[in-house]
């Protein structure tokens, strides 16, 4: 098995690249206005031109971006978590609220980066698009991202999800992507400062 350090930086880096991801359509929704509504004649090039014109909106765009979002800040617990722990186990944890856990316990100090995880993990009140969306649809966190920003239907196919909280949201939407692109500087800056302390080679 590789070095802490080097497991670490490899989780670093892609988490990067899904972070990029994220930055670069929330960028263009916010730029595009988060466009929801478009009507325009003549009739027969009123449904092409709506897909045209609102192909960056929340609505279209929101449940692939949260999912690789929440993937990004996955695998920047896991490789903050690795400098100082890597699990014997072939068992890997995904949860999220697991993640989160261990890293405070790690990172007491950390107040900044846990107060972002929070937000977005385990929202209250501050966050009411991501709590609502939670709520309704009967999950504790964003632990079970993997199956809500994946799948229509629970695993069991009992219940099909409802993503009305978290689309067609307009300027309030902007401002969450606005927030989201923000969070995604500081957790990317207080992580290699986590990195270099533990003498990372970069």
């Amino acid at each position: 098995m590789d070095d802490k350090r080097i497991i670490a930086r490899r989780h670093f880096d892609i988490a990067a690249n899904f972070f990029h991801l994220v930055e670069l359509i929330l960028s263009e929704t916010i730029n595009r206005g988060n466009m929801q509504n478009y009507i325009e004649p003549p009739i027969h090039q009123v449904q092409q031109t709506y897909k045209q014109m609102t192909r960056w909106g929340d609505f279209r765009i929101i449940i692939p971006v949260l999912f690789n979002f929440f993937h990004g800040i996955e695998l920047n617990l896991k490789g903050t978590n690795y400098l100082t722990d890597i699990p014997q186990s072939k068992k890997i944890n995904h949860k999220l609220s697991d993640l989160l856990e261990k890293f405070k316990e790690n990172h007491t100090e950390q107040i900044v980066l846990i107060d972002i995880y929070n937000y977005y993990i385990s929202p209250n009140s501050s966050c009411s698009i991501l709590k609502n969306l939670y709520a309704y649809n009967n999950i504790p966190d964003s632990s079970d991202f993997y199956e809500i920003f994946r799948y229509p239907y629970t695993k069991n196919m009992n219940e099909a999800f409802d993503y009305k909280f978290i689309r067609n949201n307009g300027e309030k939407g902007i401002e969450f992507f606005k927030k989201i692109r923000t969070d995604i500087t500081k957790i990317q800056k207080k992580t290699e400062m986590i990195a270099l302390s533990f003498r990372f080679d970069t």
